[in-house]
């Protein structure tokens, strides 16, 4: 097993209301951590799967050029993180026909361009979470799992579709929601040779972060994770489909049909960068300049 990681100082807008990266940026740092894996390692690989921060959303064109980013051929991310949705936006908005609605999440990012900047979404033709832009990157498909389709807000889980009633009745451009897949689906082939990985390889359509830590720590459904990233939350396989939950529990699509029931915290990682940040302007004040 070969392991790289890299930072993407991928982040283009923060302030008290915004937060926005650059995809070409992730999509880069993702390219150079294969660069520093064995080639060797790489004319090995039989599939890829693919997972991701959850929430998020951006939108591009089929003709994007990931080397031209002045095109404006696909938008920056706007990432879970960001808050330009107040709850007086939210209230405004239809409710979903299940789960919460909250500022980040994909489909709210993208009524709130629908009624404060419609030109800005009319450039596009898809829209998804970064890993999706990354799936499509590889394949050529646009597609998004169940998974990160709940993350969004406005999916039905009991059905497997989007809430596109309700969002059409804002004037929602449906178009640019992907097509939903299962979690585990193929969605596509390499289209083409990448740092020794071959052309032809199949690419499963991107899963949560959520749900892969949380496969990857417990075996059994009789235990619950605890995962601490930029926030925090802990998750167990929920066994009972009729056990009632408390609203502050939420329920997301896991494998094989399966739920997974979480509760979130938005404190994590993210407090150490803040504490870093104001250690950081400290000593810049101080007359000494220090990377983060």
């Amino acid at each position: 097993m070969a392991c790289h990681s890299l930072s993407t100082n991928a982040n283009v807008i923060q302030d008290s209301t915004r937060d926005e990266q650059c995809p070409q940026k992730i999509i880069s740092t993702f390219e150079n951590c294969l660069a520093k894996c064995e080639p060797s390692l790489l004319s090995r690989v039989k599939a890829i799967g693919v997972c991701g921060q959850m929430h998020g959303a951006m939108m591009w064109n089929t003709e994007y050029d990931l080397h031209c980013p002045d095109k404006k051929n696909f938008s920056n991310l706007v990432t879970w993180q960001d808050a330009r949705c107040s709850q007086e936006f939210l209230a405004s908005l239809p409710a979903p026909s299940c789960g919460r609605l909250s500022s980040g999440f994909g489909c709210a990012t993208m009524m709130w361009y629908l009624k404060n900047d419609p030109v800005h979404m009319k450039r596009y033709s898809h829209a998804g979470t970064i890993m999706d832009f990354l799936v499509a990157h590889l394949t050529g498909n646009v597609c998004m799992s169940t998974q990160n389709a709940a993350s969004w807000g406005y999916f039905n889980p009991a059905e497997l579709k989007w809430d596109t009633e309700k969002l059409a009745s804002e004037h929602f451009p449906i178009h640019l929601l992907p097509k939903l897949v299962e979690a585990g689906s193929e969605a596509g082939l390499t289209r083409c040779s990448m740092h020794n990985i071959p052309e032809g390889i199949p690419v499963t359509a991107a899963l949560g972060d959520l749900q892969c830590s949380t496969l990857a720590s417990i075996s059994d459904n009789k235990y619950a994770a605890l995962n601490i990233g930029t926030s925090s939350q802990i998750a167990f396989e929920l066994c009972d489909k009729q056990l009632l939950v408390p609203k502050s529990v939420d329920l997301f699509p896991y494998f094989h049909g399966r739920r997974l029931a979480v509760a979130a915290s938005l404190n994590g990682g993210n407090i150490i960068g803040a504490f870093v940040d104001m250690l950081q302007e400290w000593m810049l004040q101080l007359g000494v300049e220090i990377e983060r």
